[in-house]
């Protein structure tokens, strides 16, 4: 929970609950991540569908990614270990939003 927390409180379901192929795993979203729950021991390099959505960074909580690579429809990521635990989270950063308020010449 220390590590995963922010995944399973304040999130709600995505428009795709799960992979259609490839690793298993479980989508949730907040408002500014899209997280992946991929099920089961995480390897030093791991490979999972693409979600097909724009993110700004992708993180996986509890390691460091040390490279990503997207190729036809998958995407594999290399962390800096491998992680032993039920379940590793992904965490596809949202862009940020501008508010175009904030550039008022008043």
């Amino acid at each position: 929970m220390r590590v995963n927390g922010e995944a399973i409180y304040t999130t709600r379901p995505w428009t795709r609950f799960r992979n259609m192929r490839g690793r298993e795993l479980r989508y949730i979203q907040s408002d500014t991540a899209l997280y992946a729950i991929v099920l089961g021991n995480v390897e030093q390099s791991f490979t999972i569908e693409q979600p097909d959505i724009h993110s700004s960074s992708i993180e996986v909580l509890g390691a460091e990614v040390i490279h990503t690579q997207d190729r036809d429809g998958r995407l594999t990521l290399t962390l800096n270990k491998s992680l032993n635990s039920p379940a590793a989270v992904m965490r596809f950063n949202r862009p940020q939003r501008i508010n175009p308020s904030m550039f008022c010449v008043c």
